[in-house]
């Protein structure tokens, strides 16, 4: 993924946050639990909020809003439905084997000389 913010502000990315392989995240916020498919741009001054789903592909458009535990997919982005405790069961038990394989990669990780 890629995070970027204009000179002089910033991008806010809360606690257990997702961001897919390929995202694009600039200077924007993106509140605790939010998850950020592959591909997706989360453009300027834009928010997601706490425990939203941002799909794959997405543009979430400069200054658009993805209100707390919705469902938002489309370019642009449009909501489509409600995040459910199945979906944050889910969520968190991935949430969980990646904060897991961070620390496996760093314990493991050696240096390979070619």
């Amino acid at each position: 993924c890629v995070v970027h913010a204009r000179p002089g502000e910033i991008c806010v990315i809360g606690d257990w946050v997702s961001i897919g392989h390929g995202a694009i995240v600039h200077n924007c916020t993106i509140r605790d639990y939010a998850v950020i498919g592959m591909g997706a741009i989360v453009s300027d001054y834009a928010t997601v909020g706490t425990w939203a789903i941002v799909g794959e592909g997405c543009l979430v458009k400069s200054k658009q809003e993805v209100p707390d535990r919705k469902i938002a997919v489309g370019v642009p982005a449009k909501v489509i439905g409600d995040v459910t405790e199945e979906h944050v069961k889910l969520w968190t038990r991935y949430k969980e084997i990646y904060v897991s394989l961070a620390r496996r990669y760093r314990e493991k990780l050696r240096e390979v000389n070619v």
